[in-house]
């Protein structure tokens, strides 16, 4: 079984990503996150819970076990779909090349 890769075709799911970051997702996007989230850990862009339904800070997982992720200095959210968004756009340029507004 081949990994999916994502490609120009999927330019498209970015916008629905956007517009609907917590979903429900078409199966395209989902396509397209689970290719993100199956990338190797280290270096990887996630979120930490600093304050339960109220705050998440950006990271960088460590790819190490038992080592917590790694916080990016002043990356702080107080709303979720902001903080998906992020990491969705840091995701898609590690993986593509390209930057996202």
């Amino acid at each position: 079984m081949t990994a999916y890769r994502i490609s120009e075709a999927d330019r498209a799911c970015v916008d629905e990503f956007r517009q609907n970051p917590l979903g429900p997702h078409s199966p395209d996007l989902l396509r397209v996150l689970n290719a993100m989230r199956g990338a190797p850990n280290a270096g990887k862009y996630c979120l930490i819970c600093t304050e339960p339904f109220r705050r998440w800070q950006l990271a960088r997982m460590t790819g190490v076990r038992g080592l917590p992720p790694e916080p990016v200095e002043g990356e702080i959210f107080e709303d979720l779909a902001a903080a998906e968004w992020a990491v969705f756009r840091r995701r898609w340029q590690e993986m593509t090349g390209e930057t996202l507004n």
